[in-house]
């Protein structure tokens, strides 16, 4: 099992990260930045990177500097975006971790 940290970006006056390829992960986690403005974050899945819908099963409560790990339920999708849940005012880079 192999270790490995990526990041992804929710812009400016965005709400959505790019995609993250979950695929063949075995556990994965994300790390907010001490200024992420949000309170609240959900997931949007894909089967292939392209076209992705909300996933209504999960929501989690954030604060801003704190880790994560995704939840079992997003996990079973190969893709993934974090949404949110306020319009970011700066551009904010989020870490990821993954296990594969």
């Amino acid at each position: 099992m192999s270790d490995e940290r990526l990041s992804v970006t929710i812009a400016s006056s965005g709400t959505k990260s790019g995609g993250i390829d979950l695929r063949n992960a075995t556990v994965a986690g994300y790390i907010l930045p001490a200024t992420f403005t949000g309170t609240g974050m959900t997931f949007e899945v894909s089967a292939d990177g392209v076209t992705y819908t909300a996933h209504s099963a999960s929501s989690v409560t954030v604060a801003q500097g704190k880790a994560y790990a995704f939840p079992a339920e997003v996990m079973a999708f190969p893709w993934v975006k974090l949404v949110s849940g306020s319009t970011e005012s700066a551009q904010r880079t989020i870490a990821i971790t993954r296990k594969r």
